[in-house]
């Protein structure tokens, strides 16, 4: 048996027909596995861009009187947004605050 493909070059012998079939299906599942992973990062990649639109949009176009609501849920988008794009850590600094989190750790100070 041999299998050529990619830049992959595989030579198998001394393999009976049962071991053969075994091997194109496990060749077949590997690929297809790697394709679905594709679709599903390209699918979260899609979302995450979806949030940011929406929070750009939320900022510019917020109601007068609720843009201090607005922001805070413009924010949440961003960071729900960091985090389906796969960002495992986050820092914010402001002029008052200090918001670290990452990794199951958060820790927040207040500067004086």
């Amino acid at each position: 048996m041999e299998y050529t493909g990619e830049g992959i070059h595989i030579r198998a012998t001394g393999i009976g027909e049962q071991d053969q079939f075994v091997v194109e299906a496990h060749s077949k599942l590997v690929a297809e596995h790697i394709k679905s992973q594709t679709r599903m990062r390209l699918g979260l990649y899609t979302l995450a861009a979806l949030f940011m639109i929406v929070a750009a949009l939320l900022v510019v176009f917020a109601p007068d009187g609720r843009q201090a609501s607005t922001i805070v849920v413009a924010g949440a988008l961003i960071i729900v947004s960091a985090g389906v794009a796969g960002f495992a850590a986050l820092k914010l600094k402001a002029p008052a605050v200090e918001l670290t989190a990452g990794n199951s750790q958060i820790r927040t100070e207040r500067r004086r």
